[in-house]
């Protein structure tokens, strides 16, 4: 990021942006939500989507402790925040 930086000096953020593999694979961590069952086939709705994903980010552990996710749990492991999720479905 050092270079990024010293090329675009009015940066002053970045944001990585990562697939939620784990949603897909694993709506049974979702079980108790009715579209949870739509969101391997991709036809949940956007915003129910989007909400099955904050909420997988937020509370899907494993047996250890940390994210479930392989992307989450190296970003969110970094230290990297949660700022936005967005469904491209």
């Amino acid at each position: 990021m050092a270079e990024l930086s010293a090329q675009r000096p009015q940066l002053e953020a970045f944001v990585i942006l990562s697939p939620i593999l784990g949603l897909i694979r694993r709506p049974k961590t979702l079980a108790d939500n009715a579209n949870a069952r739509k969101v391997p086939a991709g036809k949940a709705p956007g915003e129910v989507f989007e909400k099955m994903a904050a909420r997988y980010l937020l509370t899907a552990r494993n047996a250890l402790g940390p994210p479930l996710d392989r992307a989450a749990r190296l970003h969110l492991g970094n230290g990297a925040p949660i700022h936005a999720v967005h469904a491209n479905v």
